[in-house]
Formats: structure tokens, C-alpha cells, sequence
């Protein structure tokens, strides 16, 4: 639905990674709606479980993705993105 954002992609065909600072979530988030109504498949950390091993977890999406596109900005200090 435009407007609103799709669940990240989670399964085994190519996908983008996108990875920002939480700070820019705001100006992100419309290219990633835009990427996905473009019919890109695209992962980013949204909605992980408090229980999940975090940095194991995006490894994970790191490693397995066939793109990985990284918003330049605050991101710049963050541990997250480094």
C-alpha cells in the first residue's frame, strides 16, 4: 500500500540491504517504499525481536544479500553501521 511501509524482505531470492542510522529513518524510508514499489525485494532492520541475537542477525542479511546500499549521513558515527 503506498504510503505505508512493507515488512522487510525475508526469504532466499536476491535482495538489497539498506543500511542507515536510525536518526535518518525519515528521509529513508520513502526510497526504501520506493525501491519496493519498484518491485525490489529490500531488507532493513525493522521490527527484530527484542530476543534476537542483533548483530548476528543483520550479519546474517549482510552476508546474504545481493546488494547493499548504505545511506551516507549520521550514519557516519553510528557503531550500527560501521
Amino acid at each position: 500500500m503506498p504510503g505505508q511501509m512493507p515488512q522487510p524482505y525475508e526469504g532466499n531470492r536476491p535482495y538489497i540491504f539498506a543500511c542507515y542510522a536510525h536518526a535518518d529513518r525519515d528521509a529513508v524510508r520513502p526510497i526504501i517504499r520506493a525501491l519496493v514499489d519498484e518491485g525490489f525485494r529490500v531488507w532493513w532492520d525493522d521490527g527484530i525481536e527484542l530476543a534476537e541475537d542483533y548483530p548476528e542477525y543483520i550479519a546474517d542479511h549482510v552476508y546474504g544479500c545481493d546488494c547493499f546500499v548504505m545511506f551516507i549521513s549520521t550514519s557516519l558515527g553510528s557503531d550500527w553501521c560501521t
